[in-house]
């Protein structure tokens, strides 16, 4: 029986137009002197490069996953706090009060390959409730202008030193069992990156999300008959694709 992938995913809904610019980004405008800004789907790519170097045993991928689990977590806390504390004065008012909302709110629906991405997508969404939040508080005026801008300023910037965390990573194709080589390779990851921490680079502490790391058979069989056959073996067993029962997927997939 041929297997089947099984893929998860996730509806954004965001309300507010600065949510809705981060899910791509701002382009780099070089007459205004404006850099380019990383959005959602740049951090969800660079997470799927991370995430399939992590799997191939590569230390510094799992290094930058390591990282990137602080930030997502510190900003969790961050907006759940500041989700709770503005909520506090709009359910003190003596009247009904709905949050600000968008009459035409932006809906699409994406599977992302890593769990990072669907954690930075959530990240998305509290940030949108959070704007939501502040704005619903100025119309009422419990804030002023300069409250609102401050506090949507310090929110955008959690979120885009988020996405913009992985940009300065790159493959650097060598596995924990390399290090001691002392390539040209190693001494570059080593001259870019800086000396992996040595519980990391040991394999002992690894990202709580970290991919399983895969074991290719002709990594583990030295004789090269042998794992030339599986190799062709391989090859040989490859499922082909049928173009009349592939299914058309509708979701957006990064």
């Amino acid at each position: 029986m041929a297997t089947q992938t099984l893929l998860c995913s996730l509806t954004l809904l965001l309300h507010t137009y600065q949510a809705q610019q981060m899910i791509r980004g701002r382009s780099a405008n070089p007459a205004l002197n404006q850099p380019r800004i990383s959005g959602l789907l740049d951090f969800a790519r660079n997470c799927t490069r991370l995430w399939t170097a992590a799997s191939a045993n590569d230390p510094y991928a799992d290094w930058a996953l390591i990282q990137i689990e602080a930030k997502l977590a510190t900003i969790e806390c961050e907006f759940k706090t500041h989700l709770t504390r503005l909520a506090q004065p709009l359910n003190d008012q003596n009247t009904v009060i709905n949050p600000a909302q968008s009459t035409t709110p932006y809906q699409h629906t994406w599977v992302f390959k890593t769990p990072y991405a669907n954690l930075a997508a959530g990240l998305l969404t509290r940030y949108d409730a959070l704007l939501c939040s502040v704005l619903t508080a100025r119309q009422l005026g419990l804030i002023d202008h300069g409250e609102q801008h401050r506090l949507m300023s310090a929110y955008s910037r959690s979120l885009r030193q988020l996405f913009a965390l992985p940009n300065f990573w790159q493959p650097t194709g060598i596995q924990r069992n390399q290090i001691d080589l002392q390539s040209d390779t190693v001494q570059n990851a080593i001259q870019r990156y800086g000396d992996c921490p040595a519980d990391i680079l040991a394999g002992t502490y690894r990202p709580r999300l970290a991919p399983p790391i895969r074991t290719r058979a002709s990594d583990v069989i030295s004789d090269p008959v042998k794992r030339q056959g599986i190799e062709n073996q391989s090859k040989q067993h490859q499922p082909r694709h049928d173009a009349s029962v592939v299914t058309r997927r509708v979701f957006q997939i990064v």
